[in-house]
């Protein structure tokens, strides 16, 4: 995006006009507000939960005596610290006051994610209290409610669990089943899907369990899905399973076309991409028995210089290369791993190998 001299005066002015004027005002006003919410926090990480609740209480005062107490900023703070306070009156055992905060917030609360954890934080407590048909009731009313709610996934594996200890497995099948129609009107149809999926490849059932990842792979495909690459990576498996190494391969294509390469460290793309590029050296090297393809595939992941992953990749391409008798370059690869990854899980191995005869005859 590029600024030009109008756009860099009009940045300063605005930051200006609210450094000087407008962030004084909210300091003014919301200064003891955050001071007591600082303090509420710090008696609750010392688990003293009844001072944390007065200074929640407090809190709540402070909003209800702001001059500008029906401003939307003021109303959303509100329904946070009341969310807060029921969480704290849960942790003392106090489930009535929290059970009628939670009704309170989910009836007037203007925004949909808060009306939804209202309802979810009621379902913690009748999880908390072991009311399993409460919970279940409870959860299932949420996912129905807010399905595009991002604790439906959470919702819904706790509703599982105690439909799976009830009815077994089957009974959960037709648990599935029964949202589906609905579930797929909205994001959180995947999730129905996926866990249908799941069961079915799990009790060997491998054709139904792919017409529901196919289904995931029509209607949400990465990034709408929040399956993200797994379903792919399970069509995948299932094709290996079978010895179709070959569409195996091609789901493996996919998640590498598709899936972005992360510039922060630990992000979920550096592991599909990892996960991706070993899974089609393997493929290659153990299945098929074509260790050049699979050299090639491991040489990707350790050019990509992931540093949870790339040091795999060494240990894979040097396995590749032994397959082919090319040892000294081999344990070429072997001693840059060792040298450059300290803490590697093939270390050990690494160093193994290195010391034995494969490698000490080019080493002496």
């Amino acid at each position: 995006m590029c600024y030009n001299q109008k756009s860099f005066a009009l940045i300063f002015l605005c930051f200006f006009v609210f450094y000087f004027f407008v962030f004084p005002g909210c300091a003014a006003r919301y200064g003891d507000f955050e001071k007591t919410i600082h303090e509420a926090w710090n008696f609750e990480r010392k688990r003293n939960y009844i001072e944390a609740i007065n200074q929640i209480q407090k809190a709540i005062k402070i909003l209800d005596n702001a001059k500008d107490k029906d401003s939307p900023a003021i109303k959303r703070n509100r329904i946070w610290v009341l969310l807060y306070q029921g969480r704290l009156l849960v942790k003392v055992g106090d489930y009535e006051n929290a059970r009628k905060i939670f009704e309170w917030v989910e009836e007037n609360a203007m925004d949909y994610s808060d009306r939804g954890r209202a309802l979810y934080e009621k379902g913690l407590i009748e999880e908390k209290i072991g009311n399993r048909e409460e919970e279940k009731k409870i959860f299932l009313q949420f996912i129905k409610k807010y399905p595009e709610h991002g604790l439906c996934s959470i919702a819904l594996k706790k509703i599982m669990f105690i439909v799976e200890e009830s009815s077994g497995r089957e009974g959960l099948r037709s648990f599935l089943e029964s949202l589906l129609a609905d579930a797929l009107k909205t994001s959180f149809g995947d999730d129905i899907l996926w866990e249908l999926a799941k069961l079915e490849k799990k009790a060997g059932n491998f054709e139904r369990a792919e017409n529901y990842l196919l289904e995931i792979d029509k209607k949400y495909p990465y990034p709408k899905g929040g399956t993200a690459f797994d379903y792919l990576f399970l069509l995948a498996e299932m094709e290996k399973e079978r010895g179709n190494y070959e569409k195996a391969i091609q789901w493996l294509r996919k998640v590498e076309k598709t899936g972005e390469i992360p510039h922060l460290i630990g992000s979920y793309g550096e592991s599909d991409k990892a996960k991706t590029l070993l899974a089609l050296g393997k493929i290659y090297l153990e299945d098929l028995h074509q260790p050049d393809k699979a050299f090639k595939e491991f040489m990707k992941l350790v050019k990509l210089d992931f540093k949870t992953s790339s040091d795999d990749g060494l240990w894979w391409a040097s396995q590749a290369l032994f397959s082919q008798g090319n040892e000294n370059e081999a344990c070429d690869l072997l001693r840059k791993l060792v040298k450059k990854y300290e803490y590697s899980n093939f270390k050990r191995e690494s160093l193994s190998v290195l010391q034995s005869q494969k490698c000490s005859k080019f080493y002496p």
